[in-house]
């Protein structure tokens, strides 16, 4: 590896890596490797393979070099028979020396566990992208460790190599530590089996492991894998070896054990979910050909956060129908959307998908839970099932028929029929918005009960889904009360959701579908870049503040939302669901749902019934 001046980084990608870093950088926990390995679940595999290999590494320990003021060197100690051996990276000093070493090092590790019948050998290809970046990405680490396919993407990486100078104080400087949880970042996006995210960091003469979970990040010392000094003695001897041990152990777990909730170096495209019984605890492994399991299609986009809840979606196949596997990280403390959707199957409500399987993969990482649904594909979002319904004039706007116009009248009243229902139930959405609506064939389906909450848990259909998914429905209820005025896309937020209020009700989700509507037409009238006041975001009260105000313009709010006055049936409904939302006998109501702590609307029931 030659030593290089380091690129300028992108300004953008540089804005990007200080985003997460500000994400993370007060998520750390330092602990020692036995702590870690213990919560990852690998303690006991540790102390096996300790056992079976004492002084697994003395003869490369003996032969280490020494790292100090930013250069490799010879380091030298007849008394405890430490001779450097014959590497490159003595020719080099910082970064170049550090990372030479570490790929010199670890081939002559390989080379030790090849003459040996009973050392694990390491699944994983070891390859240098300092210079040139990871295929389909922008990312040059200094290592990767490769599961052994033919493509080698970032889909494909199982761990990454960082290697950087001593870090002062052994804090890792904003720049490091935003360029390392890039690749972490970036793993969990391109990676849906991840149960975190390991980067082993070399830094100067140490080696940590650092290790991406939901909830935070974690920092263990490994140890020095070269000597601080030209005159080591017998202890620094051990100690490398120690480092080296760990680095080995760490280097060879299969990604089942360390990363992944199945093995995917039997990566088939066919994933097989397992169940004992009735139980909702499930196990997941790729499968052959021949046996009946959810086949992957393709990769649904979502946004992807450093920490906190993610969800994958990828489109799918399950018995032959066309269907979505839905892979959901989300706080232990949560309701399970498995358990949402079989009660609202009990309560006999319509509009949800069907749920052809479900279940919990894994109860307790790190604080976080994974669930998985697969699910009923139930159509593309409203805004661009509409587009497929318009005409393109040649002012390059979209426009409705009558016959499509009445189609949007269906789907509002069916999805307002299907949150009443679900209320009815004791049930409340709470994340109402353009890509939870999904229509196909005019049959709206109301997606992603993710954020949903019970809020009664007195009806005897539940106990049954309680005793199943095993939660306590009184802490799931208290514990989602909580999040109330927390859930939910800002642009569909009800006014006083938007403004901070901390109890939410059915009018909440109506007010969302009434959102969604005026932005679906909104797009089809002026494009998809189009900025309109009323769904200009700044921030959760000022749209509140902004919304409150346009909408008290009773005869031109539609126009503020960036819709013209649709007339005919359409027009009717619109105007049905504004009354029945911003106004009460005594008149309008919008300041009202802001200024008022909570306050609470009145029911028009006549109105209601026009939708």
């Amino acid at each position: 590896m030659e030593e290089a001046i380091p690129p300028e980084v992108d300004p953008k990608l540089q804005e990007h890596r200080d985003r997460l870093y500000d994400e993370i950088c007060k998520h750390c926990e330092r602990l020692a490797f036995d702590e870690l390995f213990g919560i990852i679940g690998v303690w006991e595999d540790y102390e096996s393979y300790r056992g079976d290999h004492p002084e697994l590494f003395a003869e490369l320990a003996r032969q280490a070099p020494c790292f100090t003021d930013g250069k490799m060197m010879e380091a030298t100690n007849r008394n405890c028979e430490v001779q450097t051996a014959d590497y490159d990276c003595l020719k080099l000093s910082n970064e170049a020396a550090v990372a030479t070493y570490f790929f010199q090092l670890h081939r002559k590790m390989e080379a030790v566990a090849k003459k040996s019948t009973s050392m694990p050998k390491c699944p994983y290809d070891l390859k240098d992208h300092h210079q040139k970046p990871i295929s389909e990405s922008s990312h040059k680490a200094a290592g990767v460790f490769y599961y052994k396919r033919q493509t080698r993407n970032m889909t494909t990486v199982h761990m990454v190599m960082e290697a950087k100078l001593a870090q002062a104080g052994s804090v890792i400087n904003k720049k490091d530590l935003g360029q390392i949880a890039d690749y972490a970042h970036t793993i969990w996006e391109d990676q849906p089996t991840r149960t975190f995210v390991p980067v082993l960091f070399a830094h100067g003469a140490e080696l940590d492991l650092l290790v991406f979970t939901r909830d935070k990040w974690y920092r263990a010392s490994l140890g020095p894998l070269s000597y601080q000094c030209q005159d080591p003695n017998g202890s620094d001897v051990d100690r490398i070896r120690e480092t080296m041990e760990l680095l080995w152990f760490v280097s060879t777990l299969p990604p089942d054990r360390f990363g992944h909730f199945c093995d995917v170096t039997k990566h088939s495209g066919r994933l097989l979910f397992m169940h004992e019984g009735n139980s909702v605890m499930a196990t997941a492994a790729f499968a052959n050909p021949d046996v009946q399991c959810v086949i992957l299609k393709g990769r649904i986009k979502r946004v992807v956060h450093m920490r906190g809840r993610l969800v994958h979606l990828l489109e799918a196949q399950y018995k032959g129908k066309k269907a979505v596997l839905k892979l959901s990280w989300v706080p232990v403390d949560r309701l399970p959307e498995g358990a949402v959707y079989e009660f609202l199957n009990k309560k006999n409500v319509g509009g949800i998908p069907e749920m052809f399987d479900s279940g919990i993969l894994c109860e307790n990482v790190f604080g976080y839970r994974l669930d998985y649904l697969v699910l009923e594909h139930c159509g593309d979002p409203l805004d661009e099932y509409l587009c497929k319904l318009s005409t393109e004039t040649q002012y390059e706007r979209r426009v409705l028929d009558s016959k499509t116009k009445e189609t949007v009248v269906e789907i509002i009243k069916q999805v307002s029929s299907c949150l009443v229902r679900a209320n009815d139930a004791c049930v409340l959405h709470r994340d109402i918005s353009m890509g939870n609506i999904a229509v196909v064939n005019g049959k709206a389906t109301i997606i992603d009960w993710g954020y949903a909450k019970i809020f009664d848990n007195s009806d005897d259909a539940l106990t049954p889904v309680v005793d199943r998914w095993g939660f306590n429905a009184d802490e799931a209820m208290e514990v989602e009360a909580g999040h109330d005025g927390q859930t939910g896309t800002p642009e569909y937020m009800s006014i006083a959701i938007l403004y901070g209020a901390r109890r939410r009700s059915l009018m909440d989700d109506l007010e969302g579908v009434f959102y969604v509507v005026l932005h679906a037409l909104s797009k089809l009238e002026n494009g998809e870049e189009h900025e309109c006041l009323g769904f200009t975001f700044v921030n959760n009260k000022m749209l509140a503040l902004v919304r409150s105000a346009l909408l008290a313009q009773e005869a031109e709010h539609l126009s503020c939302f960036g819709v013209t006055e649709p007339g005919g049936h359409l027009g009717d409904v619109l105007r049905a669901m504004y009354r029945f939302l911003f106004w009460s006998r005594t008149g309008y109501i919008g300041n009202s749902l802001w200024a008022k702590k909570g306050y609470e609307r009145e029911l028009d029931l006549c109105l209601a019934k026009e939708f």
